[in-house]
C-alpha cells in the first residue's frame, strides 16, 4: 500500500511485552497518529490489565490476545484469523521477540517492519520483510526509529498518558487528606529480597524524606503478596508512611503527578509515572544490558544501579542483578532525591 494515501493506512503495533512493554510503546503509536492522523492504529497485547491503552487517544483499537497462544497450532490458528480480519496494511514488531514478529506475519500485512539485531534476529527471519538497524540505546528511542521506514523521521518521544476526569478527582480527593504537605510515592516492587529492593530500605527512606523536607510516603502495590512487602515497609517507617489503598495502575498514575516525586523498581508503576509526568527514580538491579537503566530505565528522568566490581566482566564474576540491586544504599537514594529537591526549590526562587 502507497503512504501517499495515509487515511485508509492501518497499523497494527504487535507487543507482546507486560505492562511495562506496552507503556514503552506509547510513543510510537503517538508519534503515528501525528503524522497519519486519519489512520487506524491497533496494539495487539498479550497482557490482562492494560486498560488504559482503551482510553488512548492514539489508539483507535486494542487486541487481545490469548496467553501463551504461539504455543499450540490452534492458537496459532485463532490469532491469525483474529489479526488478518483487520486486513492491516503495516505491522510493526514493538518488542523483538519471535512472538511479537509472528503476530506481524500472521497479520497479512504486506509490510512488516522490525529490528535487524544481528544473530538475534535469525528465528525471526521471513517473518518481517522491512528491517531497521537501532542506534539509539533506550528501548523508547530504539521503537521510534522502527518508524523510519514510514517516513517519520526523529518524532519526539511523547506518552500522553490518559487521565479520565473520574481518576483525576479521585486522586485530587485523596491527596487532600496530606493537605500542606509534600508527598513520595514508593512503589515496592518485586516481592523477592534476592531480586528486590529490601522493604527495611524503603522505609528507612521514607524516615529519611520525612526527617529531611517534613514529607509523607505512600507505599503503592498491586499483588497479595506485594502488599505484604508494603506492609512491612510502612511498620518499619515509624509513621512516616502509609499504605496505599487498592489501585489500579489508571489511578495510581493520576495520583503520581500530585507527588513530589515517584520512587520504584522497574515496574508498570515507574514507566506510568513518567507518562503521566512525575518527578522519577528508578532502582535497578542490572548496571549494564537490556535491562539497565540506560536500555530500559525511565524515559529521561533518574535511574541508577551499581556498577560490578572493577575490571571484572558482568555475568562473570562481577555483580549479577540480584547483587547489585541490594548495592544500592539508602543514602544513594537519598542522594537522588536531594537533588530532585534542590532543583525544585531554584527553579521556585
Amino acid at each position: 500500500m502507497s503512504l501517499e494515501s495515509p487515511s485508509s493506512m492501518r497499523v497494527l503495533l504487535s507487543q507482546s511485552g507486560d505492562l511495562s512493554d506496552c507503556i514503552l510503546t506509547l510513543p510510537m503509536a503517538c508519534s503515528l497518529r501525528d503524522h497519519f492522523p486519519d489512520a487506524t492504529i491497533a496494539m495487539a497485547v498479550s497482557v490482562e490489565g492494560a486498560d488504559f491503552l482503551n482510553s488512548h487517544a492514539a489508539i483507535d483499537e486494542v487486541i487481545q490476545l490469548p496467553t501463551r497462544w504461539n504455543r499450540s497450532p490452534r492458537g496459532i490458528r485463532s490469532v491469525k484469523q483474529q489479526l488478518t480480519a483487520s486486513s492491516f496494511d503495516v505491522a510493526i514488531d514493538g518488542h523483538d521477540t519471535f512472538v511479537s514478529a509472528l503476530a506481524c506475519q500472521l497479520s497479512g500485512a504486506e509490510r512488516r517492519i522490525g529490528w535487524d539485531t544481528g544473530p538475534t534476529f535469525a528465528p525471526r527471519r521471513g517473518l518481517l520483510n522491512e528491517l531497521v538497524t537501532p542506534v539509539f540505546h533506550h528501548v523508547v528511542d530504539q521503537r521510534l526509529e522502527l518508524l523510519t521506514p514510514l517516513s517519520i523521521d526523529r518524532p519526539r518521544a511523547r506518552f500522553d498518558w490518559p487521565v479520565s476526569s473520574e481518576d483525576h478527582r479521585w486522586a485530587m480527593r485523596y491527596r487532600h487528606q496530606w493537605a500542606g504537605r509534600d508527598l513520595v510515592l514508593m512503589d515496592t516492587g518485586r516481592v523477592s529480597t534476592s531480586v528486590g529492593w529490601m522493604f527495611d530500605r524503603y522505609a528507612a527512606t521514607a524516615r529519611y524524606i520525612a526527617d529531611r523536607y517534613g514529607m509523607h510516603t505512600i507505599v503503592t502495590w498491586r499483588s497479595f503478596e506485594e502488599r505484604l512487602k508494603a506492609e512491612q515497609v510502612v511498620s518499619c517507617a515509624a509513621g512516616t508512611a502509609t499504605l496505599a489503598p487498592d489501585l489500579t495502575l489508571d489511578l495510581t498514575a493520576a495520583l503520581c503527578p500530585l507527588v513530589h516525586a515517584v520512587i520504584a523498581e522497574d515496574t508498570p508503576v515507574l514507566h506510568a509515572a513518567v507518562a503521566a509526568g512525575a518527578n522519577v527514580v528508578g532502582l535497578y538491579g542490572e548496571p549494564e544490558g537490556p535491562l539497565s537503566p540506560s536500555a530500559r530505565g525511565p524515559y529521561q528522568m533518574d535511574a541508577f544501579a551499581m556498577q560490578p566490581a572493577a575490571q571484572t566482566a558482568f555475568g562473570r564474576g562481577g555483580l549479577n542483578r540480584r547483587e547489585a540491586i541490594q548495592r544500592i544504599g539508602v543514602e544513594h537514594v537519598c542522594q537522588w532525591l536531594d537533588k530532585i529537591q534542590a532543583a525544585d526549590v531554584a527553579r521556585a526562587a
